[in-house]
């Protein structure tokens, strides 16, 4: 039986500035079958988050369009196991939107920004808010919201659950709270919106893990849109790549991954092991890989030493201690120096206090103990902290606590209005930064109506057109595809060899492993690591400690390692494809 059935369906958005808008879906012909896994990916704006609408119910039956001529905005129709969701009715010559809409009793939709779906005081309201509206009685509510933070590995929260609200956690834990909302509620089809892209790399595999138990035990039906090619492999029985709107491919995702036509033209995120050159055959698992390496094929490493930059002492921190007012103790006696013209990354698992220790340094928090000077400026000092935007530009994990203007150039224009410039220079600086990241064309629109990969990219541009001496990023490539995260990550690297010091926050290893010379391991609040990244993935320790997942590259390098066929580990792609064409020539 299928769980979903789309048939012909296209929709657009209303546009309410008398400007016609192009259709976001366009003749989406889709089954899915009752207990598949199904995975949805494809380029930044391609329409996954609009087909999640269009599955929920949320599109049409939530939009404001003109009754009179619904045809305009959709057609086709969208169905759940064998009842109408939506579709479009003839009665006496005109057109009406039937279907029964959103049918929250069989379907449930977490999306990629948990905090928009948060609707109470507490975390244990939000887990049993759904459950109330069910009818269930109290006893059963207290097993389901256990079982559901069980599930979501937060169970140690259960007993105080009542008195946390959902803005005292973490950016990992929010999503891990909404995930666990929706499995109480035991919906037959779970549709996942990029759920884990605030996750360390453990906790992604941990949260779908999760999903997948429950699609055995109870025959429930997961949708999952996600770039994450691992986690696709994983987990996914069929996926498809979205473009424009449009669905160009479908399979299996060794089939996906491993079409060479597809990837690149749509800038599909692959596993590691297929962008390795190898001849017109492409694999997609570390496995497929060995299996044709030559016996006695020896692949030499490249060999390297990490070495400290040579230069002044930009940001320096001793002994920082850092208590929330509800008495957690966030940062524990943190020590370390960076240097001018560094490139660094600061990982760790969610909750271990990476953002934290970036507000502090960007001056937003200032009731620290310790010392922390910046281009030899005290934070204590409220005045210097007032100064911090010229000298650190920090971008938001979260693009919404960011953004604040009511047009894309506005909000990149604010900080360079605020230093004096000319509006010539203005004008020039905003173009630049903003077609940068790729959102020239969207340089005249509200920044409420983008996408939140886009608003992440515009909270790189407002803090890139000020140009200041270091740069933090928080999860610069999240929702991104794979084209525009090698943009914005090249476009930092340019930065750093112009001068700029960059430190950025990330749970992409892949990244790490390709520009960050230097990593900063944080684990509940303390330094477990600071050194260099290529020792750091060679360290399981320290990986399973702060929950970090090696490169795939560096998995296959281990393996590789294990077989005698190489001494040490690879890094990137690039080093293990200049080690092939040393052996399969």
């Amino acid at each position: 039986m299928n769980a979903i059935k789309i048939k012909d369906f296209y929709w657009k958005y209303p546009n309410f500035a008398g400007v016609e808008s192009n259709f976001a879906l366009k003749n989406v012909n889709l089954e899915i079958k009752e207990g598949e896994f199904f995975g949805i990916t494809g380029p930044s704006g391609s329409g996954k988050t609009t087909l999640c609408f269009a599955m929920m119910g949320l599109i049409p039956h939530h939009m404001q369009i003109n009754e009179r001529d619904p045809k305009s905005y959709m057609s086709g129709s969208v169905m759940i196991f064998d009842e109408i969701v939506s579709s479009i009715e003839e009665r006496n010559g005109k057109s009406f939107i039937t279907g029964k809409g959103v049918m929250s009793d069989k379907v449930g939709l977490v999306m990629q920004d948990p905090e928009s779906q948060f609707l109470t005081m507490s975390v244990k309201h939000e887990l049993s808010l759904g459950l109330r509206l069910m009818g269930l009685n109290q006893t059963e509510i207290e097993v389901r919201i256990r079982e559901a933070l069980r599930r979501v590995g937060m169970e140690d929260i259960y007993e105080i659950s009542g008195k946390i609200h959902p803005a005292e956690l973490s950016g990992g834990q929010k999503q891990r709270l909404i995930i666990a909302s929706f499995i109480a509620m035991r919906p037959k089809i779970l549709i996942l919106d990029e759920p884990t892209s605030d996750l360390d790399p453990a906790g992604k595999i941990e949260i779908i893990e999760a999903i997948e138990r429950l699609k055995k035990e109870g025959n429930l039906t997961v949708i999952l849109v996600e770039h994450n090619p691992e986690l696709m492999q994983a987990f996914a029985d069929r996926m498809i790549v979205l473009n424009e709107g449009e669905i160009v491919a479908e399979g299996t995702p060794d089939q996906i991954y491993s079409n060479i036509e597809i990837v690149k033209k749509y800038n599909v995120y692959t596993p590691e092991i297929a962008e390795l050159k190898t001849g017109s055959k492409r694999f997609t698992r570390i496995r497929d890989f060995i299996s044709m390496i030559p016996k006695g094929a020896k692949f030499e490493s490249i060999g390297r030493k990490y070495s400290q930059v040579q230069s002044k002492t930009i940001l320096e921190v001793k002994d920082l201690d850092f208590y929330y007012e509800d008495g957690t103790h966030a940062l524990k006696g943190l020590s370390f120096e960076i240097k001018r013209n560094e490139f660094v990354a600061l990982i760790g698992q969610n909750g271990s206090g990476k953002s934290t220790l970036s507000k502090i340094l960007s001056g937003i928090e200032g009731n620290f103990k310790g010392s922390v000077r910046i281009a030899n400026l005290d934070l204590h000092d409220s005045k210097n902290r007032k100064q911090m935007p010229y000298h650190v530009g920090y971008v938001f994990q979260n693009p919404d606590h960011q953004i604040f203007s009511r047009s894309v150039y506005n909000e990149v224009a604010y900080g360079l209005k605020n230093m004096g410039l000319s509006p010539s220079v203005i004008d020039e600086k905003v173009k630049s930064v903003l077609k940068s990241v790729d959102l020239l064309d969207k340089i005249n629109e509200d920044p409420l109506f983008l996408g939140r990969g886009q608003k992440r990219r515009l909270g790189v541009a407002s803090v890139l057109a000020m140009h200041p001496e270091i740069i933090i990023v928080d999860e610069p490539t999240t929702g991104q595809d794979y084209k525009m995260s090698r943009d914005i990550m090249e476009l930092l690297k340019r930065l750093n060899e112009d001068g700029t010091t960059i430190i950025v926050i990330s749970h992409d290893m892949r990244l790490v492993a390709e520009f960050c010379p230097r990593s900063i391991v944080l684990n509940q609040g303390k330094i477990i690591y600071d050194g260099s990244t290529f020792e750091l993935f060679k360290n399981k320790d320290i990986l399973d400690k702060a929950s970090l997942r090696p490169p795939q590259i560096v998995s296959l390098s281990e393996e590789m390692i294990r077989l005698g066929m190489a001494d040490d580990i690879f890094l990137t792609v690039d080093e293990m494809n200049e080690a092939i064409s040393r052996v399969l020539v």
